[in-house]
C-alpha cells in the first residue's frame, strides 16, 4: 500500500534539507511528499521547492495541526506519515512501520521508538524488532507514549474517521488526537529506533511550557475534553471513576507546581498529600509519571545538560521538603531523578 508524508515547515532552513533527505532515502519511497508551509521568513520553503519529488503548498491558515490536516486533504495514500520539519528517519523507517500495521489490521496506527539529540549525530537502529500493543490511555494523563508525530505511520480511513487534529488543542494536539484514535484499538509499537527528534532552543516543546501553570491548566482542559469524549463513545462507570482519579491527580500537580513556584510548603503538603490519595490504587509504578510531568512544565530549559542539572535540583529540593511523604511516592520522585524522561 502506498505512503504519503506530510511535513509542516515553518522557519526550518536549517533543518528541512536533512529533513528531506532522510525521506528521499527511504527503502520504500513515499508515493506522495508534501510540504506545507506555515508562513515562513526565511528561505526554508524555496529550499523544498527544489527538492525532487517535494510539493509545496502554503498552509492557508495558522498553526502546524492545520498544516496538518491541509496536506492530508492533498493526499491520497492509503498511510500517512506526519514528520515534523526539523526530525530525521532511518531509511526502513517507512516500511517497518507499514508491514506492522498490514500484520495488524485492527490497529489505526504503528509507532516507532525515537531517540532525543541536541547537538550531537542520532545513532538510529533497528535490530530490535519486537512488537507490542500500545494504548495511550495507559498513560493518560501525565505522559505519552508516543514520542512524537514523526514516529506514527496513520491509516487514512483511521485518521479520517476520528475527525483528523482538533485546531482547539494546538501545543497538544497530538496526545488529544492519540487518546481519539485509541478509543477502540490500540495502536502497534516497535522497538526498532527509527526516529531522529531534533530537541533545541526553537522547539515547540519548551514554548509549551514556558508558563508552568499555564500549561498545566491547558494540560487540563485538554484531558477533561479527551476522557469526556471517551466516556461519550463507550460509557463505562469504572473507567470513569478510575480516570477521574487520575484527573483529580493532575490537579493535585498543578497545585503542587504552584506551592513550589510560590515557595509555599503548606500548600506543597497539601498537594502531595492530594496526589498521593488519588493514586492511592494505581501500581508504584505508575506514581513516576505526574513527576515526569512536574519535572517537564518546571524545567523548560533549551539544552540537556541544564535540564539534567534543573530537574536533579528540584527533585532534590522536594524529596528534603517531605519528609513524611508515603514511601512509594519518594521512590518514585527517586526514579525519576535516575531514569530522565527522554
Amino acid at each position: 500500500m502506498s505512503v504519503a508524508v506530510v511535513i509542516p515547515l515553518f522557519n526550518g532552513a536549517r533543518w528541512i534539507d536533512a529533513t528531506l533527505e532522510s525521506v528521499l532515502k527511504q527503502e520504500e519511497p513515499p508515493a506522495e511528499i508534501v510540504v506545507l508551509d506555515d508562513g515562513s521568513t526565511d528561505v526554508s520553503p524555496e529550499r523544498a521547492r527544489r527538492t525532487p519529488g517535494v510539493h509545496l503548498l502554503h498552509n492557508p491558515q495558522k498553526g502546524s495541526l492545520a498544516a496538518r490536516n491541509f496536506g492530508l486533504a492533498h493526499t491520497t495514500a492509503a498511510f500517512v506519515a506526519f514528520l515534523d520539519h526539523d526530525d530525521l528517519w532511518h531509511p526502513a523507517h517507512l516500511r517497518l512501520l507499514r508491514e506492522l500495521l498490514e500484520r495488524n489490521p485492527r490497529a489505526p496506527a504503528a509507532v516507532a521508538s525515537a531517540q532525543h539529540f541536541w547537538n550531537t549525530e542520532p545513532e538510529l537502529c533497528t535490530a530490535l524488532r519486537s512488537e507490542e500493543p500500545l494504548d495511550v490511555w495507559e498513560t493518560f494523563p501525565f505522559t505519552c507514549s508516543v514520542p512524537t508525530p514523526s514516529a506514527v505511520l496513520l491509516r487514512r480511513s483511521a485518521l479520517l474517521a476520528a475527525g483528523s487534529w482538533d485546531a482547539n488543542f494546538a501545543g497538544m494536539g497530538d496526545i488529544e488526537l492519540w487518546l481519539r484514535l485509541c478509543t477502540r484499538h490500540p495502536f502497534v509499537k516497535t522497538q526498532a529506533c527509527t526516529v531522529a527528534k531534533r530537541r533545541h532552543a526553537d522547539s515547540q516543546w519548551l514554548k509549551t511550557r514556558a508558563h508552568t501553570i499555564e500549561y498545566l491548566d491547558f494540560r487540563l482542559r485538554v484531558m477533561r475534553a479527551a476522557l469526556a469524549r471517551r466516556l461519550a463513545e463507550r460509557p463505562a462507570p469504572a473507567f470513569q471513576a478510575r480516570f477521574g482519579k487520575r484527573l483529580s491527580a493532575l490537579v493535585a500537580v498543578r497545585e503542587l507546581a504552584a506551592a513550589i513556584l510560590a515557595e509555599d510548603k503548606a500548600m506543597l503538603d497539601t498537594s502531595v498529600e492530594q496526589l498521593e490519595i488519588a493514586l492511592f490504587d494505581e501500581p508504584a509504578d505508575y506514581l513516576r509519571r505526574p513527576f515526569y510531568c512536574l519535572v517537564s512544565a518546571l524545567c523548560a530549559i533549551g539544552d540537556r545538560a541544564g535540564y539534567l542539572k534543573a530537574r536533579d535540583a528540584l527533585l532534590t529540593r522536594l524529596t528534603g521538603t517531605w519528609p513524611t511523604v508515603a514511601p512509594r511516592t519518594r521512590a518514585a520522585i527517586d526514579a525519576v531523578i535516575e531514569d530522565p524522561p527522554w
